[in-house]
């Protein structure tokens, strides 16, 4: 992270008494307040093609593999396939699905045939058993009003045909007595006349007792048959009402299983058809014109991340991943990292200039879009350092800008100091725990005098200088060749972002000592920098390679040295680079 400066002028100071001091002459300066930050070029407005697939398992996150996937950066037209994805897995769920839904559908259709059947068999019983009511109630009405009536005429007509046989025959017995008494008939005539009388007189008591039979109120044969077809009648009402209940019981449990087995059919179908929308899923278009772009997470930016995150033939995506983008290219950003020592003094709107690589003699004008509120994941080769992701917006529409593309930002902080008295920051010596009293070292006639400065607004080059000096003085820059390594100073050119040398001179924090060098390009020494996605993929490859020439105890140490957060990640790394690591 960098400050801009204008005005700064360093010089040996032709007064200094000794050739060992690097001096620099007091003077009104105008002290610029910016940040620098290297960044990456993407569109402001995206269009996010994602992996819609289903995991296959509910212990997986895996969806499926990428059989065919178009080239990052070519040109597309809206409709253009991008992504192939593998579809065999699906296609033999779709055939197995198939078989099943057929099975349910044929369960469907059984049911609503036999609910139909249940329906008329249930109009059947129920008019039948009104039939057998509406009978049993004809059969009493007709013996009530019909049979009985009829019964007891007869036997009373019966009766009285008995009675008057046996008058009858009663005078013929009794004038066959006096006719014997004359002598006209013989005594066996008048005894055959008897014998006929008491005939007609058993016939008329078996008629008498005929109707007695048929009239007795607690067991003749009309309370019998009476009670007999009331007792139908009432059967048969009781008979109605079960089949009333069995029939809608039966209506009901054919129409529940009916609607379960159609249930299960739509089911089924829906299932079918999902798995087939997951087939259409598979073959992923275009959905406007414009330039395909890989997404590359954060944490893959920094080396983390696994092999899913790799966009390529035959590689596992997961279910809601983001695969590429087709961005807007007339509206660009710069994706940048602020420290955190420097993020507070950066807010949305504020004025900023971009570099872009590419066009080395042009400058874009912009603004700050958005300063994220979490800080941005890092690697464990700087996990100490903490940064947060901040959108520069370019305001003009440029032809020929691409995502990816490096370039540099300028957020200018503050308004910009003119004429202030300003001393290169190497000259402050001093941590953050004295605050903005810190001390430097003048150069007088007797020699380098320490004296006490009031230290105002800063960049990473001049710091303003309150009080404490005067204009024209001269004032040590290399303090060290006074006071030893105990001195605590500020190289010009360090900042916020962990790219501080081993003192520090003004209010910003100082980088831990472990993580302040770094050998640049394989050599010793040199002051660490910002790395770039390159820098770090390249230094992630020279990992790989140390551990791949290590024995496996050396691979086991060199683990275990990591911070505990980062050595899955690196195990990771490693597996899929094929070393072997316990």
């Amino acid at each position: 992270m960098l400050l801009v400066i204008f005005g700064y002028v360093m010089f040996r100071g032709p007064r200094s008494a000794r050739a060992d001091l690097v001096t620099h002459r007091v003077r009104q300066e105008r002290v610029e307040l910016a940040i620098v930050e290297r960044g990456t070029l993407e569109s402001a407005k995206n269009s996010d093609i994602y992996c819609t697939v289903k995991s296959g398992s509910k212990n997986s996150t895996v969806s499926t593999t990428i059989k065919w996937v178009i080239d990052d950066g070519s040109q597309v037209q809206k409709g253009d396939l991008l992504v192939d994805l593998d579809d065999s897995g699906l296609q033999e769920q779709l055939k197995s699905q198939k078989i099943t839904l057929d099975g349910a559908q044929a369960n469907k259709v059984q049911t609503e045939e036999n609910y139909k059947i249940v329906q008329s068999q249930n109009k059947s019983d129920i008019k039948t058993a009104e039939v057998n009511l509406e009978l049993a109630e004809i059969d009493l009405k007709k013996y009530m009003k019909g049979d009985f009536p009829q019964m007891l005429k007869d036997v009373e007509g019966r009766i009285k045909v008995a009675e008057s046989d046996v008058e009858q025959q009663r005078d013929r017995t009794a004038w066959a007595n006096r006719m014997v008494k004359k002598g006209y008939l013989t005594l066996t005539q008048a005894q055959a006349e008897q014998s006929r009388l008491e005939s007609y007189d058993l016939s008329l008591r078996k008629v008498m007792e005929e109707k007695r039979v048929l009239t007795h109120e607690e067991y003749g044969l009309k309370k019998r048959t009476e009670t007999d077809l009331k007792n139908k009648v009432d059967e048969a009402k009781r008979a109605q009402d079960r089949v009333n209940s069995q029939t809608e019981a039966k209506e009901v449990q054919a129409r529940i299983d009916r609607e379960a087995k159609k249930s299960i059919y739509e089911q089924e179908a829906s299932r079918y058809k999902e798995i087939q929308d997951e087939i259409k899923k598979c073959r992923i278009f275009a959905p406007q014109a414009g330039m395909v772009v890989y997404f590359v997470p954060e944490q893959a930016r920094g080396g983390g991340g696994s092999q899913q995150a790799i966009i390529a033939q035959g590689e596992p995506v997961r279910e809601g991943q983001k695969l590429m983008q087709i961005p807007n290219l007339q509206k660009m950003l710069v994706n940048t990292k602020v420290h955190e020592a420097l993020v507070s003094r950066v807010t949305s709107g504020q004025p900023a200039m971009i570099r872009v690589d590419s066009y080395p003699d042009r400058s874009f004008q912009g603004h700050v879009e958005t300063v994220a509120t979490i800080s941005a994941q890092q690697d464990f080769m700087s996990a100490d350092v903490k940064v947060y992701v901040t959108k520069v917006m370019i305001d003009e529409e440029i032809e020929g800008l691409k995502p990816g593309m490096s370039a540099e930002v300028t957020v200018t902080v503050g308004t910009t100091l003119e004429n202030v008295l300003a001393v290169p920051i190497q000259a402050i010596v001093g941590s953050t725990e004295l605050g903005k009293k810190r001390k430097c070292f003048v150069l007088t006639a007797n020699g380098p005098e320490e004296r006490d400065v009031l230290v105002g607004q800063s960049n990473d080059r001049m710091a303003e200088i309150k009080e404490g000096l005067r204009e024209g003085e001269e004032v040590v820059l290399n303090p060290r060749a006074l006071v030893g390594d105990k001195a605590k100073t500020r190289q010009p050119g360090a900042n916020g972002n962990g790219n501080q040398s081993t003192d520090e001179g003004t209010d910003r924090p100082k980088a831990p000592a472990a993580k302040e060098k770094r050998p640049p390009d394989g050599k010793d020494g040199g002051e660490k920098t910002k790395l770039t996605p390159e820098e770090r993929e390249k230094r992630n490859k020279e990992m790989v390679e140390k551990f791949r020439q290590a024995t496996p105890e050396q691979r086991e140490t060199m683990l275990n040295a990591m911070p505990e957060a980062y050595r899955d990640k690196t195990r990771q790394r490693l597996k899929e680079a094929g070393i072997e690591v316990k």
